[in-house]
């Protein structure tokens, strides 16, 4: 699978020399996920970044990145309608949420989406921040600011469910999936990154391509590059290669050969 075409490999580019090695394919009819929970202290709840290149199999909708925060689900994906969307929630009513005008219709092609949340910014357009292939996002069809200081409920939170690719409900994640391919997934923690720490355009042929990112994780940040396809393991498959071993548990994912195969080499 070609991450642009099949002679093009993602990254190579007159820019850098940087390659994307694999992506993991999210077939919904499977039920698969990766999830994650962890003990001890929250990750910074005011500033973190995501980033993440994904393709869509289908125009269905697709939960990419959710956390259950004991009451409700705080969560990132793509709506029915095709737009990207961030919700926060807390109990029966919606904290902010964000719907892109813009829609991602293209299911051949790539897409690389930055979330930023910095809410210390005393500018309010400054708190949350969306790039898709380097391009901010300013114009939203659904748009709620939060507070100065805000604390997100369910993202980065210690002893709440953090799931890949489905939405996270108590124990339960059997809804939503998301179905396509996710590669190069960072969380960053404690620090509010942009689009080009992760990504830039190649001036040759002017398409946006991953590089390497050189930056802080922070103590709960975490990067899954699907790199090690030797098992389905949270130490293979799932492993954090930001060198804080903050692991990840696959479920209905398989590297096994043939039609099942879900890790694939991006040629």
């Amino acid at each position: 699978m070609g991450l642009f075409n099949e002679n093009v490999r993602m990254g190579a580019s007159a820019a850098g020399t940087y390659e994307i090695e694999r992506s993991l394919r999210f077939n919904s009819d499977d039920s698969p996920k990766l999830s994650r929970s962890w003990s001890g202290d929250d990750g910074n709840l005011k500033t973190q970044t995501y980033s993440f290149w994904f393709k869509r199999g289908n125009d269905s909708q697709g939960y990419i990145f959710t956390a259950w925060n004991n009451s409700n689900t705080d969560r990132i994906g793509i709506l029915s309608d095709s737009q990207f969307f961030v919700e926060l929630k807390d109990g029966g009513s919606t904290e902010a949420e964000w719907h892109s005008k813009r829609v991602l219709k293209d299911e051949s092609a790539w897409y690389h989406a930055v979330v930023a949340f910095d809410t210390t910014q005393a500018t309010e357009t400054n708190r949350f921040k969306v790039w898709i292939n380097g391009e901010l996002i300013t114009e939203w069809d659904t748009y709620n600011a939060v507070s100065q200081d805000y604390q997100l409920d369910g993202f980065g939170r210690a002893n709440k469910t953090h799931v890949i690719g489905a939405y996270a409900s108590g124990s339960s994640t059997t809804s939503g999936h998301f179905d396509g391919y996710i590669t190069e997934f960072h969380y960053l923690d404690g620090v509010a990154a942009t689009a080009s720490d992760f990504a830039e355009t190649n001036p040759i042929t002017g398409q946006w391509v991953p590089k390497k990112y050189g930056g802080s994780y922070g103590s709960k940040g975490w990067y899954l590059n699907f790199s090690d396809n030797s098992d389905v393991t949270d130490a293979t498959l799932g492993a954090d290669s930001s060198g804080n071993g903050n692991n990840w548990t696959p479920a209905n994912l398989s590297v096994s050969s043939g039609a099942s195969n879900d890790s694939y080499i991006d040629t």
